[in-house]
């Protein structure tokens, strides 16, 4: 089984018929990581520094978190987006120079550094068992390959790498992509349409029931799958996503050299589970065993019962999470127990948002002189240094919005940073007709952002 080169410096090279030079198949272990969602994330390097990257196979490019940049001390280049260089980037064993692209981020820090997409990790033969939490980069088929499902690569434009296969839906033969980072699988109106199911809906998701679905020779029946409106008629979206559901359900290998996906069960539940009415059990367990971005994400599901969120948003915070953090600071202030909250935010690790925090907790708390003091010994370097320049006197409100919107490329994330911050500094100051007045203004234009 042929495979290719790795990765190349600023060049990303054609995947068709190059040697494989890479020196041993590494393993690199899978956890689930992010403050804002969780999905799976393996360890690799920027600069020789550590880096959190998220495996999405359905993103077409790999990109770099604005937070890491600056993280990193790199130089963005002006754009939308912008573009840094990274003089030394490693996957396992898939070193060299990348020019990546940098996105947004805004509010909170993202939990992550960057986002593996395609172009990066189909460049080996790649394999992802996210049920045995674990992704294999390397020239060596697993061993399971000579009993497993194979599925040949549909053909794909040069500049993507996405791999796609095609499955059956109610008999009917449509295009499926790998996505790891969609956290349960779907389908598209107009493919279920061409499978014979018409079903509409005014916007956003929806679901029916198909039948059948039928990767290879497995088949299963009566699945209900979410569907998704499609973007234009000419987008070149794939009917069906294989997302996280399915990753969990099978092992993969992408064979991108001889462009074969093999797939094997793993035992591990439903191939399409249907859509669930309490959290799925993968992010409990991630939960029960302390995993405290999970217990974020639970903490913040919607249950009957609000107590159940809070207490896992309470061990979230205990572990230092730091958007836990964040978010039971707020409560506690509007609970008017800011004073319990203090002994908790001073013993976090030191972040320039906890800084913040601190300080309106404190204030609530009545120990103003105390506030000032523990927000000038943080030294908020760069972003947020302008929302603490404004809190301990040393920046009028205006200046604070120039500068909020001086920083380059970051567009609307910073000024909407800047109206919560200013909000919750009314609240803890006991204004709350001035801070109602400001949070309904962040509502209407920035809480969709």
């Amino acid at each position: 089984m042929k495979a290719f080169i790795a990765l190349a410096a600023l060049t990303l090279p054609s995947l068709a018929g190059a040697a494989c030079t890479l020196p041993k198949t590494t393993t690199l272990p899978i956890y689930y990581g992010g403050s804002i969602i969780v999905t799976p994330t393996v360890r690799g390097s920027i600069n020789g520094a550590p880096a959190a990257l998220w495996v999405n196979t359905g993103s077409a490019s790999t990109v770099l978190t604005r937070t890491a940049a600056e993280k990193y001390q790199l130089t963005v280049a002006a754009g939308a987006p912008g573009r840094t260089r990274l003089a030394s980037f490693e996957l396992g064993p898939m070193r060299g120079a990348l020019n990546l692209p940098v996105v947004i981020d805004s509010g909170y820090p993202p939990g992550f550094d960057g986002i593996l997409g395609a172009d990066v990790l189909m460049q080996a033969d790649l394999e992802i068992a996210l049920a045995d939490k674990e992704m294999r980069i390397g020239c060596t088929p697993p061993a399971w390959t000579a009993r497993a499902i194979k599925l040949p690569m549909l053909p794909r434009p040069s500049v993507d790498k996405r791999v796609r296969v095609t499955v059956k839906v109610n008999g009917m033969d449509l295009e499926a992509q790998f996505d790891s980072n969609t956290p349960q699988s779907r389908i598209t109106d107009d493919g279920a349409a061409k499978a014979g199911v018409k079903s509409t809906a005014p916007d956003g998701f929806w679901s029916a029931v198909f039948a059948t679905v039928a990767v290879g020779p497995d088949s299963v029946k009566n699945v209900d799958l979410p569907i998704r409106a499609t973007y234009g008629s000419n987008a070149g979206e794939p009917d069906v996503v294989l997302g996280g559901d399915f990753f969990r359900a099978y092992k993969i290998y992408f064979a991108n050299s001889e462009r074969q996906v093999y797939l094997s069960r793993t035992g591990n539940g439903e191939v399409f589970p249907k859509p669930a009415t309490s959290p799925a059990a993968w992010l409990l367990k991630e939960g029960e065993g302390g995993n405290a971005d999970a217990q974020l994400a639970l903490a913040n599901y919607r249950y009957a019962d609000w107590k159940v969120g809070r207490a896992w948003l309470e061990k979230a915070a205990n572990q230092g999470q730091q958007r836990a953090l964040i978010e039971l600071a707020r409560i506690y202030r509007r609970e008017k127990k800011a004073a319990e909250m203090v002994p908790r935010l001073r013993k976090a690790p030191a972040a320039p948002r906890i800084a913040l925090e601190l300080f309106l907790t404190q204030t609530a708390a009545g120990d103003k002189e105390g506030a000032k003091r523990d927000l000038a010994a943080a030294n908020i370097k760069g972003w947020p240094a302008p929302i603490a320049d404004f809190y301990l006197g040393r920046l009028k409100m205006d200046p604070m919005y120039d500068q909020a919107e001086a920083f380059p490329a970051l567009g609307k994330a910073r000024l909407c940073e800047v109206h919560l911050y200013t909000a919750q500094l009314s609240e803890a100051q006991g204004n709350h007709h001035h801070a109602r007045q400001l949070m309904e203004a962040w509502q209407r234009d920035c809480s969709n952002f």
